[in-house]
């Protein structure tokens, strides 16, 4: 793998994780920044659903409060009946003093009993219990003994506990509604962030790395394809190769050194050369040299004889 490539898969590895973490970090700010939203707006949902259960109950409790008092139970259990019609009701009893339904909206709650844990709240002296979850609102308000209440309940006393305990059950299907609707809102709102967020990772990367790649091919990848080709063409045998690289870093300063080391190597050699050619030209005055004292030799040798002969 070239040099090149190897740092620009460097840096596009290094540009990713950077990226991916600071949108990362983004995407739990943001969720975190709408789930605070979606919990704020469930949380206002929550009490105005409250406060309308509330107000509506008022409404009810105050059409039957005058009958339920004068002891005009025929007209109270007339209106509790009409009751069923509001919507989202789903029932409106009346327990008595044994905490027991006896009259109610809904006749399959006759004769339910009052719960332990609110039978014991109201004992204490507790006022309107209000009770709340996805499904349901439930109220349950004691009605205070009044003179009233006395004329026709002769064992009654204003001191008692209560005079019956009034008893409201409200749908929060709405409600629930709202908080389901808001939790896929929000879990919709996170899908299209990290699409958006990969879309715009892979986008970021892509132009990166593009500009990344001829930038590092323009001032790396090229200067050091062409060193590369001179010492090619050196290791050819041609001395008489240099390099047109004029940047001012390290790759200009190692093409000016390539250059120079040619250039001393051209110069080493072409002496070389020069000093074969000498020793060429010697070498052949020595074989004449050679060859005429091998001739005077002959001739000082056939004078010996002669000398020797005439002696």
């Amino acid at each position: 793998m070239k040099l090149h490539t190897k740092l620009i898969l460097t840096l596009v590895a290094c540009l990713s994780v950077v990226i991916i973490a600071a949108q990362f970090i983004q995407y739990l700010q943001i969720s975190g920044q709408i789930s605070e939203l979606s919990q704020s707006n469930l949380s206002l949902l929550t009490q105005r659903e409250e406060g309308f259960a509330k107000n509506l109950y008022r409404s009810v409790a105050n059409s039957v409060g005058d009958s339920l008092n004068r002891g005009e139970m025929d007209k109270f259990a007339m209106l509790l009946n009409r009751t069923a019609e509001v919507d989202g009701l789903l029932e409106f009893s009346l327990f008595d003093t044994k905490e027991t339904v006896t009259y109610s909206s809904d006749s399959a709650q006759m004769q339910k009993k009052l719960p332990g844990e609110i039978a014991t709240r109201v004992r204490g002296g507790e006022g309107m219990i209000f009770q709340m979850d996805d499904q349901l609102i439930e109220i349950y308000h004691p009605q205070p003994v009044v003179s009233d209440c006395i004329r026709c309940h002769t064992d009654w006393s204003l001191s008692d506990p209560h005079g019956g305990i009034l008893y409201f059950k409200f749908s929060a299907q709405a409600l629930s509604e709202a908080k389901a609707q808001a939790q896929e809102a929000l879990t919709s709102l996170n899908h299209t962030y990290l699409f958006d967020a990969a879309v715009s990772v892979f986008v970021v990367l892509l132009v990166l790395a593009s500009t990344i790649f001829f930038l590092i091919k323009r001032m790396v990848g090229r200067p050091l394809g062409t060193i590369t080709t001179a010492f090619d063409q050196v290791a050819g045998g041609d001395l008489t190769t240099k390099t047109e690289i004029r940047s001012k870093d390290e790759i200009g300063e190692l093409s000016q050194n390539f250059n120079s080391f040619i250039g001393s190597l051209h110069d080493m050699v072409q002496n070389i050369v020069d000093q074969v050619e000498i020793l060429r030209s010697s070498s052949g005055s020595l074989n004449e040299l050679s060859a005429g004292m091998s001739t005077g030799a002959d001739e000082l040798s056939q004078k010996s004889s002669g000398v020797a002969t005439s002696a």
